[in-house]
């Protein structure tokens, strides 16, 4: 199992655990928050929170049964602390991308099976100002953030601040010939909200791989990168 470390302050309660090998710079958090910026009447309707109708039950305002229709439906885990399938570590590798930057990564502490749930990508929940709709989980609304991902419609997820282990799942390019997980948004079937989840995709992940996301060509287009083989290969799910 993934180590604990001690408890001391580290997001919204007093005496979180936080992950062991977490660093000084942003604050651990176990479940999203909503950024102080956004409406209450965002934070209830549909999108972002819906369960499915019943008999005499009319749909919500603005419902779009096509869109709802995508979304994965899963029971999601509410965590009080560190997860239990993953830990971060520091990159020693020279030869890793990230390692210049003293930077981390993120490694299965179990063996993982294919198309499994991992984990949720935690951090402040935002709306864009404007809806993008080329904003394919992957461009950043906020150009300033590594850790900017579009949820749904103008939902977004930002864990430059603040999130949880899920932020340190670095691009695979450099890495591993192709990206071993991915991230989708979901509808929590017990609480009706949406969630961004991060899922394994078709080959299995073993225990110690380092977990890898392909960002997409938005993410790297909006950072003025030109990378290679930035398309989505089908063979990936």
């Amino acid at each position: 199992m993934a180590s604990f470390g001690n408890r001391r302050r580290g997001g919204p309660a007093d005496g979180l655990t936080v992950p062991r090998g977490w660093p000084a710079g942003a604050q651990f958090i176990a479940r999203s928050r909503w950024s102080p910026s956004v409406p209450g009447f965002l934070k209830t309707g549909w999108p972002f929170c819906y369960s499915a109708s019943v008999d005499g039950q009319s749909d919500p305002p603005g419902f779009d049964a096509k869109e709802e229709g995508e979304l994965i439906k899963y029971a999601g885990e509410d965590m009080d602390g560190p997860h239990p399938r993953v830990e971060i570590r520091k990159i020693d590798d020279a030869g890793h991308p990230i390692h210049a930057q003293n930077g981390y990564g993120l490694f299965a502490a179990h063996d993982l099976p294919p198309h499994s749930f991992v984990m949720d990508y935690v951090g402040e929940l935002y709306v864009e100002e404007d809806d993008d709709s080329d904003n394919d989980g992957g461009a950043a609304a906020r150009p300033h953030s590594d850790y900017d991902l579009h949820l749904f419609g103008m939902y977004s997820i930002d864990a430059k601040d603040a999130g949880n282990e899920a932020r340190f799942i670095n691009d695979f390019r450099g890495i591993a010939c192709r990206p071993n997980v991915c991230f989708d948004a979901y509808r929590d079937t017990a609480s009706g909200n949406l969630r961004m989840g991060c899922w394994v995709l078709g080959e299995p992940v073993r225990a110690g791989d380092e977990l890898v996301v392909s960002y997409g060509s938005p993410w790297w287009r909006s950072r003025g990168m030109a990378v290679a083989g930035h398309g989505w290969d089908p063979d990936w799910d």
